[in-house]
């Protein structure tokens, strides 16, 4: 038996074998079972301070989906950049999930 991750297999569900089922193998032969691990868990990166471009490029290049919500500041150094995330970076999270980040606004 062989663990590896997949977004579209659940956890502890057979993805594959190998040699591949209907194969004809002789008796004694070894077969393979790959089974799901779950989505692959990746670092979320920290863009807390990126632009919003800046930080919706980093997240989907590592993988994720991003959602974009904005809010109202006062301070203007905080203006179009990325002053909250969810999850936070740092933190691991399911390959292909989405992170939300909070954009500000003046």
């Amino acid at each position: 038996t062989v663990n590896e991750p997949s977004s579209t297999v659940g956890e502890g569900k057979v993805i594959r074998s190998e040699p591949t089922a209907g194969t004809q193998v002789e008796k004694g032969s070894t077969v393979t079972i790959v089974v799901s691990t779950g989505p692959e868990q990746v670092t979320v990166p920290n863009v807390v301070g990126k632009t919003e471009a800046e930080a919706t490029t980093m997240l989907k290049n590592a993988g994720f989906k991003v959602a974009v919500k904005e809010q109202s500041v006062v301070d203007p150094s905080e203006d179009g950049r990325v002053i909250e995330q969810d999850p936070a970076g740092a933190t691991k999270a399911d390959k292909g999930s989405t992170v939300t980040i909070t954009v500000g606004k003046l």
